[in-house]
């Protein structure tokens, strides 16, 4: 009789647990959501979309700017993370910049996340990344983009630009420079610790070109077919490291 009583508390104890793991388990798919997990991104489907708090954005059509001072999109704020989502920002007159950082405060903006794929097309800049940026533009990053047929494709510019990355795009057919970083001398000037890397650049007239930058890197990019140059930096020798890049013509000799 006593071992049937033991059996009995066993049994009871073995239908405890398996109740208290099946409660366990049963939180994720009845509890609250995480903030993350229920942010869905916000959507963009016009010209002139103006982003003004950090935040997931994605571009759910193709957007077609057809004035002279359009923007495709514009991004005022840090801790952004837009993507393209496969779809084409077109300027047809051409507009100003089909995606622009700009007007940033004096804290700068940082953690910008462009991506694709996508395209962006004929415009002046296409993606401007600093001109008017009081702060700088710092550890932000353009990737996965064809950018093709504007004026420059990418173009990172200002007094004070350190640590952003642009990386896997394919940039080709623009007008003047395929990727451009463009330092001005300013009492707060700093230009480190950005790298281009992995980029298909061609048939531009200039692949890649660093003018007034120090501090960056230029590496493992295919920059071929560009009609001037493939590869330019208008700093002294040593003053950005150049590795691995995939060239016919640049300046000076000591890029690699």
């Amino acid at each position: 009789m006593s071992h049937i009583r033991r059996r009995s508390r066993a049994a009871h104890f073995g239908v405890a647990i398996v109740l208290a793991v099946a409660a366990t388990m049963a939180v994720p798919l009845f509890g609250v959501a995480s903030p993350a997990a229920a942010a869905a991104p916000t959507p963009i489907t016009t010209c002139n979309y103006t982003i003004t708090t950090p935040g997931r954005y994605v571009v759910t059509t193709d957007l077609t700017c057809v004035n002279q001072f359009d923007h495709g999109i514009v991004i005022d704020a840090s801790n952004v993370n837009l993507t393209l989502n496969g779809h084409t920002i077109n300027g047809q007159s051409p507009a100003n910049s089909g995606i622009f950082v700009d007007e940033c405060p004096a804290s700068g903006i940082t953690d910008v996340r462009i991506a694709g794929p996508g395209t962006i097309t004929g415009f002046i800049y296409g993606v401007g990344l600093g001109e008017g940026c009081q702060g700088g533009v710092h550890d932000s990053t353009v990737s996965g983009l064809t950018i093709t047929d504007n004026f420059d494709g990418v173009i990172l510019q200002g007094g004070n630009f350190t640590g952003n990355v642009i990386t896997g795009n394919t940039i080709t057919d623009n007008g003047d420079t395929g990727i451009a970083l463009a330092g001005i001398l300013a009492p707060d000037y700093d230009t480190a610790g950005n790298m281009i890397s992995n980029n298909t650049v061609t048939d531009n007239n200039i692949g890649i070109l660093l003018n007034t930058v120090t501090g960056s890197t230029v590496r493992a990019n295919n920059a071929t077919g560009n009609s001037y140059r493939d590869l330019w930096d208008l700093n002294p020798c040593g003053s950005n490291v150049w590795k691995g890049n995939t060239f016919n013509i640049a300046f000076p000799t000591c890029i690699h």
